[in-house]
């Protein structure tokens, strides 16, 4: 009986360190958001890439709303045809700003997720069990600040995406 009793009392101590060690806190970070999405190569990249994309048709139809004001200033056209061309034209508008916004959400969303990836990925790396968000802290320890290993992080997964 002594035996087993030693033998347990061994197989205890042996086994407590990797208990100790798996249960044991994992680490707490935070990072700004406003300022990784602020400073990324992606969101300059599809900010440019959508300003390329709906500038030209953003232009014709300011051009468009001024000759307007024009023809009515000149009164060169009747009222009504005014007004049919306003109703026109803000549809159009219209029109314009629901996509440039669709566009817009798609790319926040493809960006949003691959943060998320990046997030993880550094979560595991480095044993995190939690990244908040310090832009929505009244007050983040200076310690826990990874936004630029965050940054970095989501810069070099940016990067492999095109390859």
């Amino acid at each position: 009986m002594k035996t087993i009793c030693l033998l347990a009392t061994a197989l205890v101590l042996l086994f407590a360190p990797a208990a100790q060690a798996a249960s044991a806190p994992k680490k707490t970070a935070a990072f700004s958001l406003s300022q990784v999405l602020n400073q990324c190569d992606a969101m300059k990249e599809i900010r440019a890439d959508l300003e390329k994309r709906f500038a030209p048709e953003q232009k014709a139809l300011s051009q468009e709303e001024q000759a307007l004001v024009k023809e009515l200033q000149d009164k060169k056209i009747s009222q009504e045809d005014a007004n049919r061309k306003r109703e026109e034209l803000a549809r159009k508008i219209m029109d314009f700003r629901q996509r440039s916004q669709a566009a817009q959400m798609e790319a926040d969303k493809r960006i949003r997720e691959m943060l998320v990836a990046s997030g993880k990925a550094l979560a595991r790396k480095n044993g995190y069990g939690i990244i908040l968000n310090a832009d929505e802290a009244l007050f983040i320890d200076p310690s826990w600040d990874i936004t630029r290993a965050v940054l970095s992080e989501f810069n070099a997964q940016w990067k492999n995406r095109k390859k």
